[in-house]
């Protein structure tokens, strides 16, 4: 856990942050519209990284914790006739809708005086504000841990898969050093004395012997270079997802 942590931030203090995503933003909260039973609806939208059940269980405990409001539904939800002063002097109702999947989430929120009247940022600016206002109450805390969280287990993986290349890496070379030894090994044997019969069988036994283990050690030395390239892979994978909730960390920390 401490080498994770020194290794993490080491990335932090030297600033990898990957080309590939850079970006200028977390995240940007906007008036959007959503198609809601039917209808065209108003919204407040904004799109993150963490996936919808993650943000779905986040958001509701924030609603509960901070204000006391109870959202029902899975991930198209609602609280009812509920008093929200964070968001109007009036009893409302408070729609949030998530979609997404495990890798990204979209969150909308609508505002309803009743059945039917639902708030418009043409003629209900205050509301569609108190709602963005409310997102960027939610968000950077919830985004702070999930890039935490992300950063943690991805320097992890960089470090496990280091470590595991190593060895491989340590294994071939201990086997190249055996095949040229088996080699040698034959190389003298063709040269030996093989004026009997039973000289001849039992030279031509061991090198067959030799053969053998290096064609087994040779393909072990593939196997472990096959393994090593994908572990590679993997490895630049978790680099550039750390490196990327880094870059987020930073940007969290500007807003």
């Amino acid at each position: 856990m401490k080498n994770t942590a020194v290794l993490l931030y080491s990335f932090l203090l030297f600033g990898l942050v990957s080309t590939i995503y850079a970006q200028e933003t977390v995240y940007t909260i906007t008036n959007s519209t959503i198609d809601f039973k039917g209808d065209r609806q108003s919204c407040v939208h904004v799109e993150i990284d963490p996936g919808i059940k993650a943000t779905k269980d986040a958001w509701e405990d924030f609603l509960k914790k901070n204000y006391d409001i109870k959202m029902k539904g899975k991930y198209d939800m609602v609280a009812k006739e509920v008093l929200f002063a964070k968001l109007s002097p009036e009893p409302i109702n408070f729609h949030t809708i998530i979609t997404g999947d495990d890798s990204f989430s979209q969150i909308d929120l609508m505002l309803a005086f009743d059945k039917k009247a639902f708030a418009r940022p043409e003629t209900n600016p205050t509301e569609f504000a108190n709602m963005k206002q409310l997102l960027d109450e939610f968000l950077p805390g919830f985004l702070q841990k999930y890039y935490v969280s992300e950063s943690k287990a991805n320097a992890k993986i960089f470090k496990k898969i280091k470590k595991k290349n190593k060895k491989l890496l340590k294994a071939n070379k201990k086997l190249t050093k055996k095949v040229q030894k088996n080699q040698k090994a034959r190389e003298s044997l063709n040269k030996a004395d093989q004026s009997s019969s039973e000289g001849i069988a039992a030279i031509t036994e061991v090198i067959a012997r030799l053969q053998e283990e290096n064609q087994q050690m040779e393909q072990q030395i593939q196997d472990n270079s096959t393994a090593i390239n994908a572990n590679k892979e993997t490895q630049l994978q978790a680099k550039n997802k750390l490196d990327y909730a880094v870059s987020k960390l930073k940007l969290l920390k500007k807003k």
